[in-house]
């Protein structure tokens, strides 16, 4: 049902642009979730996106609860509407309101509600999963009691409406269908989608010279015997000690590591001892020439099987003769994106941003 409140018609015209339509579509599967938890009572959508702008920044819900509302199910969904939103380095925000309209805060953004010194909400670590910051930021009490439009129980429009804005409220809950839709996007961007991927140091020495090459194309592709294949370009000076040595030693970076494998990545091995500059230990290993080392979660020993040229990089494939775990081991290093399930610990502007996923 549509509730008058504001005039439809004469809505502003906008280009429905790939962000708008994206941020969209997951206000949309939020919503779809969202109003299965109990405790909620009212979907309401504020900010830029009810705005002709051609490239709004963020999502912005506002959600009425009663004070029993599952509130740990309603953070989930909050989470994968920001998740979804940071994977095109965009912002979403689910507020929230009682219903005696007061403002509450905003839903919890980790996983788990616990002490964090990033976290301004006054009951961080209680187990609410609300973010109560109201001391960073609240909302005007007009928008609380009358939200420019309310998507569900019932649909409330209260302001012109972009016609894309439109197309969201246009049928009723009960019959929308999940869209699939696709659009062609450069293929540089399609990598992004790939994240997290585990960062791998390829180890190698020969005739006295040894390096370290961080590696994030790796994959597993035999069970028996163990097998792995990496892709190095030829340029790297580890590519020809590995080519030399025919072994290598796969190291696996844990979160302390961040710093000497950005480091390891963009110096070269021919001039630079990146093992006394990274501050890393080499400990001869058990059956190839390249050494173990220590610091890092785990090591493979690889004995080189074949290699063969795929465009760039040569993909070497290796039989894995042993394996060496530390005692302690923690989260392995990754590359990530900008997404609430990692924590990032470094990041080089325009290239590189390395974390942990998330505990």
């Amino acid at each position: 049902m549509m509730s008058a409140g504001g005039a439809v018609g004469g809505a502003p015209s906008t280009a429905v642009t790939a962000d708008r339509r994206y941020l969209l579509d997951a206000v949309r599967r939020f919503a779809h979730g969202a109003r299965t938890v109990a405790g909620v009572v009212r979907i309401a959508l504020i900010g830029s996106l009810l705005t002709p702008k051609e490239n709004p920044k963020d999502a912005d819900v506002l959600v009425t609860v009663t004070d029993a509302a599952d509130m740990r199910a309603l953070a989930a969904w909050g989470r994968k509407l920001k998740g979804a939103a940071q994977q095109r380095n965009l912002g979403a925000d689910v507020f929230l309101v009682d219903q005696a309209g007061q403002y509450i805060g905003r839903t919890c953004s980790y996983r788990a509600c616990r002490p964090r010194r990033a976290c301004a909400g006054r009951s961080c670590a209680t187990g609410r999963w609300v973010c109560d910051d109201l001391q960073v930021l609240t909302l005007d009490p007009q928008l609380l009691a009358a939200p420019p439009l309310e998507i569900w129980p019932a649909i409330v429009v209260r302001t012109a409406l972009p016609r894309d804005v439109l197309s969201l409220v246009g049928l009723p809950w009960e019959e929308r269908r999940e869209a699939r839709t696709m659009e062609q996007v450069d293929v540089q961007a399609f990598w992004k989608l790939l994240r997290p991927e585990v960062v791998v140091w390829a180890v190698a020495e020969h005739a006295g010279q040894r390096s370290i090459c961080p590696l994030g194309w790796t994959m597993r592709t035999s069970g028996t015997p163990p097998m792995m294949a990496i892709s190095v370009a030829p340029s790297r000076y580890t590519h020809a000690l590995i080519e030399a040595a025919g072994a290598f030693v796969l190291a696996y970076p844990g979160r302390e590591l961040a710093q000497a494998t950005l480091f390891c990545g963009t110096n070269s091995g021919r001039d630079t001892d990146k093992f006394t500059q990274a501050g890393v230990t080499a400990l001869p290993a058990g059956q190839v020439q390249a050494p173990v080392i220590p610091e890092c979660v785990a090591n493979l020993e690889c004995r080189l099987v074949e290699q063969f040229t795929t465009g760039d990089h040569t993909v070497f494939v290796a039989e894995v003769l042993a394996a060496w775990v530390h005692a302690r081991p923690g989260p392995l290093l990754c590359l990530v994106d900008v997404s609430a399930g990692y924590e990032t610990l470094l990041v080089e502007e325009g290239k590189y941003r390395f974390g942990v996923v998330r505990e």
